[in-house]
């Protein structure tokens, strides 16, 4: 969406909540502004947040959104810094599990043309965990396919569902087949 649109409706809601938007709308706007390119305004947004007074957002919310804006905007120099700097939080696995963090960056990499780096975080999330999730996968496969590697892609596809067997990635097999198949 639009990042003004949604600027507006966490405005609504704030006047409607009592002063507070709930963390979805924030995360939406972060987003927003990642996809529009304005990746300097998903960071403010989410720096704003961050100080703000009242508690804390629910875990991972609004840092998978910001991770989310740096794919939107094809940058993942920015989103593997966010990564460090989460990393240097002290107890940030309690705040953010799952591929949840992990497969916006993965995105971002694939975003931005980077198979090897789209490559290497999977393999570092089939090793270390968390396991990739469909969305990894895929977005995995789809940075084979801008780099011309067909092939890679199609080894990709073949451990996914693999994966998937051992009760690891979820659905979204038949959107990375049809990917792959169309480069056959």
């Amino acid at each position: 969406g639009e990042p003004e649109g949604c600027a507006a409706l966490v405005d609504e809601a704030a006047a409607l909540g009592g002063g507070a938007a709930p963390p979805a709308l924030h995360a939406a706007l972060i987003e927003a502004h990642g996809e529009a390119g304005a990746l300097d305004d998903a960071f403010a947004h989410y720096r704003r947040l961050e100080a703000a007074p009242g508690g804390s957002p629910p875990p991972g919310v609004l840092q998978i959104a910001l991770m989310k804006a740096c794919a939107g905007a094809h940058a993942p120099a920015a989103a593997f810094e966010l990564l460090a700097e989460l990393r240097a939080a002290p107890g940030w696995r309690r705040r953010v599990s799952g591929p949840g963090l992990l497969a916006p960056l993965v995105h971002a990499c694939a975003r931005a043309g980077d198979a090897a780096r789209a490559l290497a975080l999977l393999d570092a999330m089939e090793r270390r965990g968390p396991a990739p999730d469909a969305i990894s996968f895929n977005s995995a496969i789809g940075a084979c396919e801008r780099a011309g590697e067909w092939e890679r892609g199609l080894r990709l596809f073949d451990r996914m569902r693999a994966a998937r067997a051992g009760g690891g990635a979820g659905g979204g097999a038949r959107a990375a087949s049809a990917a792959v198949r169309r480069d056959r």
